[in-house]
């Protein structure tokens, strides 16, 4: 089992079973040291972009989180449990590599367990979001989860 952490669109259960097939187990939870940010398609790295744009135009946007400088900050969203395929149909459809870095943090007492999460260093941001406060979608909702719905479907075949 992996353990994945959520944020932004990834928290919604609907977009979940869009990328991975299926509703996964989870609960809501936080992470602390990590700020929320909202990148704008300008910002993602070049060869992100010339996929993203595939599906989306000039008005995308999305959260993204980094190590916070303030270790207090905390950020909200559901930890979700996985396959290592449906963590592997995560990273194809989060652009692991090209966009996101995977970050490994420990979570939980007495019992620790280790959470992933995607994460960017040293990109520009559009301005820093309260993440224990936000709205779920940046973008449409349904043109998420057909695109999603899309991604999954290509990657599998």
């Amino acid at each position: 089992m992996i353990y994945f952490f959520g944020y932004g669109a990834d928290r919604d259960p609907e977009l979940m079973e869009a990328i991975i097939g299926r509703k996964p187990q989870g609960e809501k939870t936080t992470i602390s040291g990590f700020e929320l940010c909202i990148q704008s398609l300008a910002d993602i790295p070049s060869k992100a972009q010339r996929i993203i744009r595939q599906s989306w135009d000039h008005g995308f946007h999305s959260y993204v989180i980094r190590p916070a400088k303030d270790m207090h900050s905390i950020v909200s969203g559901m930890m979700w449990e996985l396959s290592p395929l449906e963590r592997k149909l995560i990273d194809n459809w989060e652009l692991t590599g090209l966009w996101y870095d995977v970050f490994f943090i420990s979570k939980g007492a007495p019992h620790p367990m280790q959470m992933e999460l995607q994460i960017i260093q040293n990109q520009p941001i559009r301005h820093i979001v309260d993440g224990t406060h936000y709205k779920t979608f940046l973008n449409d909702k349904n043109k998420m989860i057909e695109t999603a719905t899309r991604i999954r479907l290509d990657y599998l075949k």
